[in-house]
């Protein structure tokens, strides 16, 4: 693979890697290091990648993130609502791009499993059987937790009064 298709690749996928990252670890410098290592390991391996290598990547990255905190033993999630609001945050301005971020915020006070699941599905374009396969799960049961999410976010979008 040449330099070129390397390049197209980690500027079509680092957006959504990104933000899928930080959905779950909820830290800067951890999703910056774990997103990195993630295109590393990508373009190191990139040949044996087999289908859709967005799914790939985010496998990897999911991968990753489970490593960092089994190897650090620690689960922080601090100050999001302060980086979100930080005007030098990327996801910040990824968000704010877009016109979604009251969705996302929103989105991040669902608890850990429905938020995986709703960003794997809208924001990532996956299906449920490939969340399934990620997450390890039946898709009768990803789609129950896709249903579920909705409704929990639908109740957070109400109470805080967000229209779209």
């Amino acid at each position: 693979m040449n330099n070129y298709e390397i390049e197209k690749i980690y500027k079509i996928y680092y957006k959504d890697l990104y933000l899928y990252a930080f959905s779950i670890c909820k830290d800067y410098h951890i999703t910056e290091d774990v997103v990195s290592e993630t295109f590393y390991r990508a373009f190191v391996t990139i040949d044996k990648c087999e289908g859709n290598i967005k799914y790939w990547l985010l496998y990897v990255c999911k991968n990753l993130i489970v490593d960092y905190y089994r190897k650090n033993k620690k689960i922080t999630y601090k100050d999001i609502e302060e980086d979100l609001r930080s005007e030098e945050n990327i996801i910040f301005k990824i968000i704010k791009e877009e016109e979604k971020r009251e969705l996302f915020n929103a989105i991040l006070q669902l608890p850990e499993t429905y938020r995986e699941v709703i960003i794997l599905f809208y924001f990532m374009n996956l299906k449920t059987s490939e969340i399934a396969k990620n997450l390890t799960l039946s898709e009768g049961a990803t789609r129950n937790i896709l249903y579920r999410g909705r409704q929990k976010l639908a109740k957070i979008l109400r109470e805080g009064k967000y229209e779209f």
